[in-house]
């Protein structure tokens, strides 16, 4: 209804001819005929009926495909459009219509225990039983690297980064696929599926290296523990590689 002539440049192409049609209609329209409420129930009805979910962005005043408009919203119903907005019978018809709108179901992840943890969480403490079971008649090295990684998960338990590291690892393993980041790759993608506790056990461990290295031995075995280096190449290949690479001896700065 503005008489600036970049009016909509934000929102469509300088040559197209659907602004300037609808800015028209808008425009000799009088107000008694179509008010601005009934201008925008209209419109909304028409974007949802030709399924317009989105539009291209702007930058700099010019449209970018780079950047995405999602349009959210929900179109009246008919009767609510013949009554006039603002009044009482309006307002009732909407709600009623809300009310039969089919509510959302969020998808939520119940840890199954209280945050802060006071206590190794029970899809970790199955993941080590099971490696426990694994290795048990093979290579005791591995076998006493997973448990000395319990042991250092049960001591650090309290310390607000060990909270943050046991939800990040109860969200991922509690994922209906496996996430994982492929060569080359910055973002996640859905890998072949594992089994959930061995996968929060295998990521625990290997957190762990970094949030308490001093844990584990890095450059040569520590007796009967096999070293971080070798632990690498037996334990999460593939997914949890992509996690870490290369596993380097950091030091561990106070959290601030």
């Amino acid at each position: 209804m503005q008489n600036n002539q970049s009016a909509g440049r934000s929102f469509c192409s300088r040559n197209a001819t659907w602004f300037s049609v609808l800015r028209t209609a808008v425009r000799h329209t009088g107000v008694k005929a179509m008010s601005k409420d009934h201008w925008i129930g209209a419109i909304t009805v028409a974007m949802l009926a030709c399924h317009i979910e989105c539009l291209p962005g702007s930058y700099q005043s010019r449209l970018s495909y780079r950047r995405v408009t999602r349009l959210v919203g929900s179109a009246p119903s008919a009767s609510a459009m013949a009554a006039r907005p603002g009044s009482l019978k309006r307002a009732a018809i909407e709600a009623e219509h809300r009310a039969k709108r089919p509510s959302l179901r969020k998808s939520v992840i119940d840890f199954d225990c209280a945050i802060p943890f006071n206590a190794i969480p029970q899809l970790v403490e199955d993941g080590f039983r099971q490696q426990e079971k694994m290795f048990k008649k093979g290579n005791q090295g591995i076998l006493e690297h997973y448990q000395t990684a319990r042991q250092c998960l049960a001591e650090c338990l309290g310390d607000p980064v060990c909270d943050v590291m046991l939800m990040l690892v109860l969200t991922m393993a509690s994922s209906s696929v496996t996430p994982t980041v492929l060569p080359k790759a910055r973002e996640f993608s859905a890998g072949p599926k594992k089994d959930n506790s061995m996968f929060a056990a295998n990521l625990v461990t290997r957190m762990l290296w970094f949030l308490r290295p001093e844990y584990f031995p890095w450059d040569a075995d520590g007796g009967v523990v096999l070293r971080v280096s070798e632990m690498t190449k037996k334990i999460g290949k593939g997914s949890l590689n992509a996690f870490f690479p290369r596993a380097k001896r950091l030091t561990r700065y106070p959290l601030v």
